[in-house]
């Protein structure tokens, strides 16, 4: 469905088969727990099982006389820094005073079996003392007297003023107003965080990780051991899934398995229990939140105030950029002239909260898109023509001032679902029954790669080679997570230089030898790598044109590369193997190596009044969703997703499907299912047997209708497509359920009992 783009390629904008499918399917795929190292040693963290305490006394001494165990560490034993954070250094690498959650690390314990590090844990003797605890953001932010950090409990704050923020609700003719709340969501990826660290006889370090981002682990394992960072070499290994769970946690993870590493002298492998991940790692910010929406009597919007309240967890970790993620999309992909958000993140006793697939715009989507279905309400209107009314054009400027002034998609996503026989065989009337059905729609933009508080980050290189066979290496630091990223870079390269893809073999991601090219986050893997690998291909498009012009006694500039040839652009004489172009090219000593770098096009706001540019393009959605509720359980089951996306041009068509697909059924669990359940601070359902997920009965028809809006800055026009698809769906399933019953939810998880107190069945309390 491309309304834009003109030209045609032989891979890009075609659906080929996963380059790592065979590999994965038939098992021959090794993951951290299948290495093999000689004299292994096996490590495990001790973890505090308060949520809030001072540390009174830690001794280790029974642990040390243990079984098997060679090396136990604690923060005493850290000999550089015992700080660690990628943006605000307020986590002890070892809880040494203080300990913030049922899960902070406070030692390390290294034996010669995996059952003899687990048994040793038990022998360590831990004195805390209780401090009284927080777990709600907003009683966070209130609170005087309970502080988590020594400054104030209030770790970020941003905001936008647009226009009368004073008042911005002063010309509405209809106002409404909600309170909302999002859950906790575990990542649940297959493979546990695991890490295995080399020492070398020269003071450096290999280290093998399940990770998304190796220079961030690079960093902090050189900070923790005080060398260079060119003595830290990161491995990455084939890695079942992360959903933004691996970004930050491995560093911690690794710096302490480094470190045990260095002072035994061996290999050193953790690899975490599914209980023990979900005690430790980060999870998704849950939101409390507060909407205002005015607007005129025909529906168009005047103004929002919105207040969103961000639970932190115990540590930063990576909630500042998440919170501006947030409150850049707060008010949604709407026109609206009057704004005043306020997005908070406040420490709590919790496992830290940290970058999680969507990055504060799920929880941005739900507050927004419901509090306009309350005003379709209020004012009597359909919801999707309310949206029709309001939605982003090209032309139009977001609620940061920013001109969108081309590939905006948003408009033809709600036309084609609002087209969708989902939406056009709702059901009108209300319904009598056990059993009744109802339809929920939601929009949603994303804002693609990092944006202007990421933007120093924002760059990514490529290492591209011709071999004199004429295959091609290309080494990129974008990490492959499962999402499909390294296909979609082997179609690109491949067009790039018209060869076909068996060509290309994306290596492995070394630090030795791959650029720093940033986190693997923020959807940007196609766009980044993408246009490294364009760059470097277009450097050596020169020496491979010679080569071929040598042979075909042509000029250069009339070479052309396709279907794995070089012809003669007129069409006359004889085309010539890649193979011989890559070999002439190669004895007569022309470039066939080149460093692709590319930067994403300057994004910046005013942190004072949230105005500005913030990102260099946007993607677009919009859901539909069918749900049948039974009123007798409260049990609801997803019927049909509609799913239209704008996605810039569509590398692969059977990866966008995927993509779209994986993330709808992951939304699905976050609005009906997935909650973390504390008590007194500790993790009460941290295995998959009582963390409820969507399983494969669970999953409904999906239709997903691509849009292609092409990007000017993406690679041959794409943009952003791996976290889009979670964004909407959430709200869409309430505000389907909303509509069969007939009553406005306003938190998520839509469990049966929080269904059944909401029609009445089931009392309060």
């Amino acid at each position: 469905m491309s309304k834009k783009d003109k030209f045609k390629y032989k891979y890009v904008g075609n659906s080929i088969p996963r380059i790592d499918a065979r590999s994965k399917v038939t098992g021959r795929t090794d993951f951290i727990k299948d290495m093999q190292f000689p004299n292994l040693l096996h490590a495990k963290m001790v973890l505090s099982p308060h949520p809030h305490a001072h540390i009174q006394n830690l001794d280790v001494s029974k642990v040390k006389r243990s079984s098997g165990v060679v090396c136990v560490l604690t923060g005493s034993d850290v000999p550089h820094e015992n700080q660690v954070g990628l943006i605000i250094k307020d986590q002890p690498l070892f809880a040494d005073k203080k300990v913030r959650y049922a899960g902070d690390a406070v030692a390390i314990i290294a034996a010669e079996t995996e059952e003899e590090a687990k048994s040793a844990e038990s022998k360590i003797q831990i004195d805390l003392k209780p401090i009284r605890t927080l777990y709600s953001a907003e009683k966070s932010f209130n609170s005087k007297r309970t502080l988590i950090h020594p400054g104030g409990n209030v770790l970020s704050h941003l905001k936008i003023r647009r226009g009368n923020h004073a008042n911005p609700l002063k010309s509405a003719a209809v106002t409404v107003e909600a309170s909302l709340k999002t859950p906790h969501q575990e990542h649940a990826y297959l493979e546990t965080l695991g890490t295995v660290v080399v020492p070398h006889k020269d003071g450096s370090v290999t280290v093998y990780g399940s990770i998304q981002c190796p220079y961030y682990v690079q960093r902090s394992v050189s900070e923790v051991l005080g060398i260079k960072f060119n003595k830290v070499k990161i491995v990455q290994a084939a890695t079942g899934g992360a959903f933004g769970g691996k970004e930050d946690v491995p560093s911690e993870i690794c710096s302490r398995v480094a470190l045990v590493a260095v002072v035994t002298g061996r290999p050193v492998r953790l690899i975490m229990s599914r209980a023990e991940d979900a005690i430790y790692s980060s999870k998704r910010h849950p939101f409390e939140m507060r909407y205002k929406i005015g607007a005129k009597k025909n529906g168009k919007l005047v103004g929002v105030i919105a207040e969103q309240y961000a639970a932190a967890g115990a540590y930063a970790t990576l909630s500042p950029v998440v919170m501006f993620r947030a409150v850049i999309h707060a008010a949604g992909p709407y026109v609206i002239q009057n704004v005043k958000v306020d997005t908070y993140a406040c420490y709590t006793n919790h496992p830290p909260s940290g970058a999680f697939r969507g990055f504060g715009a799920p929880q941005s989507a739900f507050g927004i898109e419901r509090t306009m279905d309350l005003l379709a309400d209020e004012l009597g209107m359909d919801p999707i023509e309310l949206r029709e009314r309001n939605i982003l054009r090209a032309g139009d400027r977001t609620v940061t001032n920013q001109l969108l002034s081309q590939s905006v998609g948003l408009p033809e996503t709600l036309k084609l679902v609002k087209e969708s026989s989902l939406i056009k065989n709702k059901k009108r009337k209300k319904q009598t029954g056990r059993y009744v059905e109802g339809v929920g729609t939601a929009c949603m933009h994303y804002g693609n790669t990092l944006g202007a508080m990421g933007w120093y980050l924002d760059a990514a290189g490529a290492h591209v080679q011709v071999h004199r066979d004429g295959s091609i290496s290309v080494a990129v630091g974008i990490t492959e997570l499962g999402q499909g990223s390294g296909t979609t870079l082997v179609q690109m390269a491949a067009d790039a230089f018209g060869v076909k893809t068996e060509r290309i073999r994306v290596l492995e991601v070394d630090t030795s030898y791959v650029p720093d090219s940033g986190p693997t986050v923020a959807s940007r893997s196609t766009i980044m790598s993408g246009n490294a690998i364009l760059n470097a291909a277009e450097q050596l498009r020169p020496s491979l044109s010679k080569a071929a012009g040598r042979l075909l006694k042509i000029a250069p500039s009339k070479v052309i590369f396709k279907n794995d040839r070089a012809y003669n652009a007129s069409g006359k004489g004889k085309s010539l193997t890649f193979e011989a172009v890559a070999e002439n090219a190669f004895i007569n000593n022309e470039k066939l190596a080149a460093a692709g770098w590319w930067v994403a096009p300057y994004s910046q706001w005013d942190i004072k009044t949230g105005m500005g540019s913030t990102y260099f393009a946007y993607s677009f959605a919009t859901h539909a969703v069918k749900v049948r509720v039974d009123t007798l359980t409260g049990k609801t089951k997803v019927l049909e997703v509609v799913a239209a996306h704008d996605v810039g041009k569509a590398i692969n068509p059977e990866g966008v499907r995927a993509q779209s697909e994986g993330g709808i059924v992951q939304g699905i669990g976050y609005a009906l299912y997935e909650d973390l359940q504390f008590k007194d601070g500790k993790l009460m359902n941290p295995y998959f047997s009582t963390y409820i997920l969507p399983y494969p009965e669970e999953t409904p028809k999906i239709t997903t209708l691509i849009v292609e809006e092409i990007g000017p800055d993406g690679p041959y026009g794409a943009k952003s497509m791996g976290e889009p698809p979670i964004i909407p769906i959430g709200a869409a399933v309430v505000s389907a359920v909303s509509n069969a019953l007939g009553v406005q939810f306003r938190e998520m998880p839509l469990t049966p009992e929080r269904i059944l107190r909401g029609i009445g069945v089931l009392k309060n309390g």
